[in-house]
Order: C-alpha cells, then structure tokens, then sequence
C-alpha cells in the first residue's frame, strides 16, 4: 500500500512521491521494472480508499490503472510471517513461522 485517504501520490520518472516527499523504495529493483511504464501521474486519494503499487512497477497492474481501492475490499488477517527479508540485514529466518505483533 502506497497511499493512504487524503495523500496526494505522484509518480515522476518511476519515482514515488507521497505529498511532495519522495519514498525510499529500495526494493524496487531495476532489474525488475524493464516493462512498459505507464508514464507519470498525480492523484488525491478520496477518503475511505487507498492507493495500491506493487514492487514489480511495469510489469503489473496496479491503483495507476484501476484506481484506488476501496477500504471494504481488504480481507483478510495476518496470521504468521511466512518470509521475512530487509535489504539492510538480508534473510531473517528468526522471525519466520512467528505471529506479527
């Protein structure tokens, strides 16, 4: 999830901003975002929805062509960490199996 109701997220030259503040994504990977990119944009996000990026930018669809997500549209819980990487410290398999919280 990217944004949240009442952020303005823009997307200039495949990077993310979340009310003028650029987000540090280092696990969006270059390697991994050679597709077709849709371009730059700007939206609000409306109250009550939420604005979706996946990690994989140009090879998947996400809130820059379907819109922002409705919050009723979430389901789920999370129950256990099946896989815990960081980019800083790497695999974490100390944390694997646990319950979040």
């Amino acid at each position: 999830m990217i944004g949240l109701p009442g952020d303005v997220v823009e997307v200039r030259n495949k990077r993310v901003y979340i009310n003028d503040q650029r987000l540090d994504e280092p696990y969006v990977l270059p390697a991994n975002n050679r597709g077709l990119f849709p371009g730059d944009s700007s939206t609000s996000v409306p109250p009550g929805r939420y604005f979706i990026l996946d990690d994989n930018r140009d090879n998947t669809f996400d809130s820059r062509m379907w819109g922002s997500v409705p919050r009723q549209n979430f389901h789920g819980s999370v129950e256990f960490i099946w896989f815990s990487f960081s980019w800083r410290n790497g695999l974490r398999p100390e944390r694997i199996g646990l319950r979040p919280g």
